[in-house]
């Protein structure tokens, strides 16, 4: 069902970050992009679900990072901003939920 396969998404991306913060970035992407096509496949199906565009929203800014500190730093960039761009409609929409509107730094 949708919310198993979100709470799953979830737990890609913590992995992902627990890798991250151990400087295993090939292990870090692994996980996020198994949670990126999970999040684009719910994002897809639910279009206007700001829970699921935020978090793959912040999962496209981890995977952003993590391509920088490969070097990779083209790539990185395009999916910071990629990440950005998508939070700025959520917090159009939702102006008094601090939640989503931290997520544009």
């Amino acid at each position: 069902d949708s919310q198993a396969k979100f709470n799953l998404a979830l737990a890609h991306s913590a992995l992902g970050a627990t890798f991250f913060w151990n400087s295993d970035y090939e292990e870090t992407l692994k996980h996020y992009y198994a949670a990126e096509e999970i999040l684009e496949n719910l994002n897809q199906t639910y279009p206007t679900n700001d829970e699921i565009t935020d978090k793959l929203a912040n999962l496209y800014v981890r995977i952003g990072e993590t391509l920088s500190w490969q070097n990779n730093l083209e790539q990185g960039e395009k999916n910071v901003l990629k990440g950005l761009e998508m939070h700025e409609p959520i917090s159009a929409r939702n102006p008094n939920n601090p939640k989503f509107r931290k997520s544009l730094w």
